[in-house]
């Protein structure tokens, strides 16, 4: 994409903003289950009282948003989030805020506040978002972007890792037979043979990254092993921090982060 417009080290700063406030506001968001025993085992009014409590806290959490720039840069699920009644916000809502740390995660290390970005079959410890470095005002003073060719490297990395996770659902719908056009005069007859074939390469081209038995390494074994709950782990890590490169990157319309696309 020749005429992809990278976003600024400012737009990258106040993403990583909300991102935080998106993560953190999901604490203060009581589970469906206990709002439910609260609902039963507590007068109504002590029950709302203990609502308005978390709401405020919510409230509290999402006001550096409602001011520009940062309200032009939340995405309208964002928005939703935010004027969601706590004891209303879904299960989907939540899961994707608590999975936001990835994203976050990617873009601090853009900024050069973390070293590396852990390996893809690790998750995001949240203590990064309470460590002194996050001090937004320093951020926003000081933040600078790594290098674009650094950037670029580690969102061919989170591409790969998403392509890996795709190959693995397409393996199991077992959509792709040996008589698979797409295997014609190749050198493989499945799509767990492009899998290895992309590992062996990996192993002679660059060493640093492990590969086992033919495939990706995650959680200590071949990526083609992991269960399905570590595989559903290990997909979400990866699809948030392709996210977040991808619109480092540019590939979102106009800087749109709800616009970044995450084919591989």
């Amino acid at each position: 994409m020749a005429d992809r417009v990278r976003p600024s080290t400012e737009q990258v700063v106040r993403r990583l903003v909300i991102l935080q406030s998106v993560y953190a506001a999901g604490y203060f968001v009581p589970p469906a289950d206990v709002v439910e025993g609260l609902r039963t085992s507590k007068p109504a009014a002590e029950f709302l009282e203990i609502l308005g409590v978390a709401q405020g806290y919510f409230d509290k959490r999402w006001d550096p948003m409602r001011e520009e720039p940062l309200w032009g840069d939340l995405s309208l699920d964002e928005r939703e989030f935010m004027v969601t009644p706590v004891e209303k916000v879904t299960e989907r809502q939540l899961t994707d805020a608590f999975w936001r740390i990835e994203s976050a995660q990617a873009l601090m290390w853009c900024l050069g506040m973390i070293e590396s970005i852990p390996p893809y079959d690790t998750r995001a410890n949240d203590a990064i978002l309470r460590t002194p470095s996050f001090d937004v005002a320093k951020i926003f003073s000081d933040g600078k972007l790594r290098s674009a060719s650094a950037i670029d490297a580690a969102r061919e990395e989170a591409e790969l890792w998403h392509w890996r996770s795709r190959t693995r659902e397409l393996i199991a719908s077992g959509t792709f037979t040996a008589d698979h056009p797409m295997f014609s005069d190749q050198p493989y007859d499945s799509l767990d043979g492009i899998v290895r074939l992309v590992a062996r390469k990996l192993g002679e081209e660059t060493p640093s990254k492990p590969t086992i038995h033919e495939d990706f390494a995650a959680r200590g074994k071949a990526y083609r092993d992991l269960t399905d709950a570590e595989w559903r782990d290990v997909r979400s890590i990866t699809i948030e921090r392709h996210l977040a490169l991808n619109w480092v990157c540019g590939y979102a319309e106009n800087n749109r982060w709800e616009l970044t696309p995450t084919g591989t």
